[in-house]
């Protein structure tokens, strides 16, 4: 019988894609989520896949308020692995301390559970938002350290905090790796994550930039943390990065992909930064999500080289090309607005 493994946030654009994967090795996987809504939202990433509907009926489904230590200690019972990839994401500067508190308080309530219950191994999955910055376009690794979350965004701090709730669990004993997925690509419900890149340029997005960042394959984050769990490697972190590419040459795969027209108008820093201003300042007025902020203005920019060698050399791993991760996605895109 094949151990069972918990995906906390398996209803999201990572953890469904991570459910799938355990799922087609054989394990018995278990996965939390919020609501039905969230639920319909991960059928339909399933359904970009080969038996991807008989696969997402394997699921064992648990309610769990990530914010309940006595819900996610039960839903840990029976299990031996765990997934972290649940996180509450927003850029509204109005909700900066319910993030970094959630975020933070749902790492340390998964590790304590986890080491409660007795999980053999737990893998964290993070984002390069936890990790520094280089200067003169040094590739950014896992030992470049964060020197400060001050103008981060809540997001970002937020993932720094919770890697530390994984790191003082792991002083105590708990067996854990973390990944550090970059900019995370992929089919997915196209509204939310990365996903909207390939909804956005659909519905003709004209501007872009040259800023440059890492870029990974979300089936390929989902493959990495199955051969995490799987091997003896404990108390380390990876960066998961295929490829650093500017967001020009992204847009640009992507509109053909769609056979779309090519972004047109640069958006130069001014214009970002203004655009970043009259977002915050509608969101703040209306409650709704910013367009843009200024971490995001900024971001659109700067030129971040991510280097994903370490777990690509210790667990003898292939990347996919992100013109592959592209085509798939747009073609993903293309079949599911056919069927509306």
């Amino acid at each position: 019988m094949q151990p069972t493994i918990l995906i906390t946030g398996a209803t999201g654009f990572l953890g469904a894609h991570v459910a799938l994967e355990l799922l087609q090795s054989g394990y018995h996987v278990k996965g939390t989520f919020r609501n039905q809504a969230s639920q319909a939202k991960a059928k339909q990433i399933f359904g970009y896949y080969e038996n991807g509907f008989s696969l997402f009926d394997k699921v064992e489904w648990v309610s769990v308020d990530m914010l309940d230590y006595s819900e996610v200690l039960m839903a840990m019972q029976g299990v031996q692995y765990v997934v972290h990839t649940a996180a509450e994401v927003s850029f509204n500067p109005q909700f900066k301390n319910r993030i970094i508190e959630n975020n933070t308080l749902m790492a340390s309530y998964v590790v304590d559970a986890a080491i409660e219950a007795g999980v053999k191994k737990l893998c964290h999955i993070s984002s390069i938002a936890a990790l520094g910055s280089t200067i003169n376009g040094e590739p950014i690794t896992e030992e470049t350290k964060l020197a400060s979350v001050k103008d981060q965004s809540a997001y970002s701090t937020s993932k720094f905090y919770a890697e530390m709730e994984v790191w003082r669990a792991i002083n105590s004993g708990l067996n854990a790796v973390i990944l550090n997925p970059s900019v995370i690509l992929g089919a997915g419900d196209w509204k939310t994550s990365s996903s909207t890149f390939i909804s956005s340029i659909a519905k003709g997005l004209s501007f872009y930039s040259k800023g440059v960042t890492g870029f990974v394959d979300v089936r390929d984050v989902a493959r990495a943390s199955r051969l995490a769990l799987e091997s003896d490697i404990s108390a380390e972190r990876f960066i998961l990065s295929s490829e650093n590419i500017n967001y020009y040459d992204l847009f640009c795969s992507i509109a053909k992909g769609l056979s779309k027209p090519v972004p047109r108008y640069k958006a130069y820093p001014f214009l970002i930064k203004a655009i970043a201003a009259f977002s915050g300042f509608y969101s703040y007025i209306t409650g709704k999500e910013p367009l843009v902020t200024p971490q995001s203005a900024r971001s659109a920019w700067r030129k971040s080289y991510y280097s994903g060698k370490k777990f690509e050399t210790q667990f003898n791993f292939k990347y996919t090309p992100i013109s592959e991760t592209v085509d798939f996605a747009c073609t993903g895109y293309l079949n599911s607005n056919r069927k509306k």
